[in-house]
């Protein structure tokens, strides 16, 4: 499946990939956490995500580096040491993290990644923030925020109404709101 760059085809290509990896990225969570009810471990599931990823990984390397230098011993060890430390330690943290918090907290904690590359940034590097980029994380958190309280709240078998905010503004009546969701 090759097309030229800017070429329709290669943009639908492109989009449908992008999808199926959000999906993927996504189901993750959700997977992880069925799987630990039948015993498997962190490393166990570790282990065949990237058993089940290295045969794409090796044809995209090796599809994309025909026509590149060829790399030193000290690129190699870089990459390894980049690969075992980076991804494979924030992956088994991400795993070992599942057998306390639901998928979907994990999958919010996770989101905030933009916040924190911003954030380290400023700190690490001393870049200024954009206009542009000051308020994106913010929102996109903030965004994130408002949908899990309204699933969790529609979780619990409650509808979230402006009366029931005006009830809530009270004192009394905060104290029975969330008696009242505890119940449900």
């Amino acid at each position: 499946m090759t097309h030229a760059a800017g070429s329709p085809a290669a943009h639908r290509a492109g989009v449908v990939f992008a999808v199926i990896a959000a999906f993927g990225f996504s189901f993750k969570a959700i997977l992880v956490k069925l799987a630990y009810p039948y015993g498997v471990d962190a490393v166990t599931l570790l282990a065949l995500r990237m058993a089940f990823a290295l045969p794409v990984f090796l044809w995209v390397g090796f599809t994309a580096s025909r026509n590149a230098p060829a790399l030193s011993w000290r690129d190699w060890l870089v990459v390894a040491a980049l690969g075992a430390l980076g991804y494979y330690g924030a992956s088994i943290l991400d795993f070992l993290g599942l057998k306390y918090i639901s998928a979907g907290l994990e999958r919010l904690i996770l989101f905030t990644y933009p916040t924190l590359t911003l954030l380290f940034g400023v700190v690490l590097h001393g870049r200024a923030i954009s206009r542009r980029s000051r308020w994106r994380p913010w929102r996109s958190l903030g965004r994130s925020m408002r949908w899990a309280r309204r699933w969790a709240c529609s979780a619990r078998c409650c509808r979230y109404s402006p009366s029931r905010r005006r009830f809530a503004a009270s004192a009394a009546g905060r104290r029975r709101w969330w008696a009242w969701l505890g119940r449900c």
